[in-house]
C-alpha cells in the first residue's frame, strides 16, 4: 500500500507539473524567447517545498505587519524551503543544453496554441460515442481531401521537418549587412552579421543570460561559431556577459587592448581567451580587418600610446568604424570628451551614417564638435532603463535635438540593415 501511495503521489505531482508547464510555456516563450528543457524535472523536484514557502512566507508577511520579531522568526522558517528551491533551480540551470534560445514568438502563435489547448480540453470532456462520431467525420473529410489516410508518425515528422527547414531558412544570410544594437540593459553589445554570414560581437553586457539569449535568437540553433569578438573595454558591465560567450561559442579571433586591469573578471577573461585558442589582434588605431568583400572594420582609437593611463578604461575604449559601401557605422565604446576632442583635432576619419553614442549617453560624451565631425543621420544609445547613473543625461539629449535617435531602453533591440547603398532601421518595440 505504501508503494502504491508513493506511485500515486509521484504521478499526481508529475501531472500537476506537466499541467502548469503546458499552460504557461507559450507565455514564457512570448516574453522571454527561451524554452527550458529541464522545467519538468525542476518543477517536480521543487514542488514538495512550495506549500511551505507559500504558507510560511505569507504568515511571515502578515505577522511582520503586526509585530516584526514574529515575522522574522517565520521568515527564518521559510528560508529553508526557499533556499532549497533556489539551489535546485540553479543546479538544473547548469545542465548542458538546459535551454533553447528561440527567435521571436508572435502573439498569434500563442493565441493559436490556447485555442488548440481549449479544443483538446473540450474534446476530452466529450462522451466516448460522441468522440468516435467526430473522429469518423474528420477521417472522412481527410480522405476526401487527400485520397488517403496519412500515418500519424508521418504527419509529425513532416511538421518537424517543416519547422526545422523554416528555422534554417530564417538563419541563412540574406546578402545584406545586419548591425544589431542589443538590448542588454546597462551594457553595450553590438552583433554584426555580414552579407556572407560571418558573425561579429562588439562589446558585452552585465548579464550573461541576457547576452546569450540575444545571440541564440540571431544565430541558427546549430551554429556555435563567432568569427570575431571585440572587447571594447574591460569594465564589469562588458566582461560579465562576454566571458560566458567565449566559453560557449567557438571564437575565431579577438580584438582587445591590453590595459592595466587587475580585477578578477579581467583575469578570467585572459584565461578564457587563452583556452579558446582564438587569434588575438591588438586593438590599436590603424588596425584594419576585412570582414567581407567591401566590408571593412577599422580601429580608430586608442593609438600606440594609451590615453591618460592604462587604467582609464573608458577613454582607452576600442573605437571602431565599419564601412559598407556608402553606409558606415561609428562604434565609440565609452570614450569621453577628451578623446572626442583628440580624434577631431587629428582629423580622424569620423564622418559616418550611424553613430553609437558613447558611454550610454553620458553628459561628457557625444559633444557638439564631435557630432559636427561625424554628422550622423541616426544616433543609437545603448542604455539600461532606470539606471542609477541617470543615463542618458539631459545635456547630451539636448545636443541630439533634431537628430533621429533610438534608445535600447525605449525601443528595445535596434537593428540596422544595409545593402551598402541605403539602410533601414528596425526596432523591437
Amino acid at each position: 500500500h505504501q508503494a502504491e501511495r508513493a506511485v500515486g503521489w509521484i504521478s499526481e505531482a508529475l501531472l500537476v507539473t506537466l499541467a502548469a508547464q503546458l499552460t504557461t510555456t507559450p507565455l514564457i516563450l512570448y516574453h522571454f524567447r527561451q524554452l527550458s528543457l529541464v522545467t519538468l524535472l525542476t518543477n517536480f523536484l521543487i514542488l514538495p517545498a512550495q506549500p511551505a514557502v507559500m504558507i510560511l512566507g505569507g504568515l511571515a508577511t502578515l505577522a511582520g505587519l503586526a509585530w516584526l520579531p514574529v515575522g522574522q522568526v517565520l521568515g527564518w522558517l521559510a528560508w529553508l524551503p526557499l533556499t532549497y528551491t533556489i539551489e535546485i533551480v540553479r543546479l538544473t540551470a547548469r545542465v548542458p543544453f538546459a535551454r533553447v534560445d528561440l527567435g521571436r514568438v508572435e502573439g498569434w502563435m500563442v493565441g493559436a496554441f490556447y485555442i488548440l489547448l481549449g479544443g483538446l480540453t473540450w474534446w476530452g470532456y466529450q462522451p466516448a460515442d460522441r468522440r468516435a462520431e467526430l473522429r469518423d467525420r474528420a477521417r472522412a473529410i481527410w480522405i476526401a481531401l487527400t485520397g488517403r489516410v496519412t500515418d500519424r508518425a508521418m504527419l509529425a515528422l513532416s511538421a518537424l521537418l517543416l519547422l526545422l527547414t523554416t528555422a534554417a531558412w530564417r538563419a541563412l544570410p540574406d546578402g545584406r549587412l545586419h548591425v544589431t544594437f542589443l538590448d542588454v540593459g546597462q551594457g553595450d553589445a553590438i552583433f554584426i552579421q555580414t552579407p556572407s554570414g560571418r558573425q561579429v560581437l562588439v562589446g558585452g553586457g552585465p548579464s550573461p543570460s541576457t547576452l546569450l539569449a540575444h545571440l541564440g535568437q540571431r544565430m541558427a540553433f546549430w551554429d556555435h561559431d563567432l568569427d570575431l569578438v571585440v572587447l571594447s573595454h574591460p569594465d564589469d558591465d562588458v566582461l560579465a556577459g562576454l566571458i560566458p560567450v567565449l566559453e560557449r561559442y567557438r571564437v575565431g579571433g579577438v580584438v582587445e587592448r591590453d590595459l592595466q586591469c587587475r580585477t578578477h573578471l579581467c583575469a578570467r577573461w585572459r584565461e578564457t581567451v587563452e583556452r579558446s585558442g582564438a587569434r588575438v589582434w591588438r586593438g590599436e588605431a590603424g588596425l584594419r580587418i576585412w570582414l567581407d568583400e567591401g566590408l571593412l572594420l577599422t580601429v580608430l582609437h586608442p593609438g600606440p600610446d594609451l590615453f591618460g593611463t592604462g587604467a582609464d578604461f573608458n577613454n582607452n575604449s576600442v573605437a571602431l568604424r565599419l564601412d559598407h559601401g556608402e553606409v558606415c557605422f561609428l562604434l565609440t565604446g565609452d570614450i569621453g570628451e577628451e578623446v572626442e576632442e583628440h580624434l577631431v583635432a587629428e582629423g580622424a576619419w569620423l564622418d559616418c551614417t550611424i553613430l553609437k553614442a558613447a558611454h550610454h549617453g553620458d553628459a561628457g560624451s557625444t559633444t557638439e564638435p564631435f557630432l559636427t565631425a561625424v554628422s550622423p543621420e541616426v544616433v543609437v544609445i545603448p542604455v539600461g532603463g532606470d539606471n542609477h547613473f541617470h543615463h542618458p543625461h539631459r545635456e547630451m539629449l539636448q545636443r541630439l535635438e533634431g537628430q533621429t535617435v533610438y534608445r535600447t531602453d525605449e525601443d528595445g533591440t535596434v537593428e540596422v540593415v544595409s545593402d551598402g547603398r541605403g539602410y533601414q532601421v528596425r526596432t523591437e518595440r
